[in-house]
């Protein structure tokens, strides 16, 4: 990619394209680097969605827990007050 960047300067100054040329090659070149970072944008939303996930699934787990326990403390104070 760089050195795709540097090879059209290179033309640029030594006047070899027409402005047609620039401009396509340009247009290209921009398309590239979004569809590298794109790319790039997608791993990283990818490993936050994995953290994310991962982060509810403890959160529920804990609440779960915490849910019985009150269940279980109900219960028994319930039962002790009949």
């Amino acid at each position: 990619m760089i050195y795709i960047i540097f090879e059209l300067l290179r033309k640029i100054i030594g006047g070899s394209l027409t402005s047609d040329a620039i401009i396509a090659a340009l247009v290209g070149t921009s398309i590239g680097i979004t569809i590298y970072l794109q790319k790039d944008m997608h791993k990283e939303l990818r490993r936050l969605n994995n953290s994310l996930t991962r982060e509810i699934r403890d959160v529920e787990s804990r609440l779960t827990k915490d849910i019985h326990r009150l269940e279980v403390k109900m219960t028994e104070h319930t039962v002790r007050h009949r």
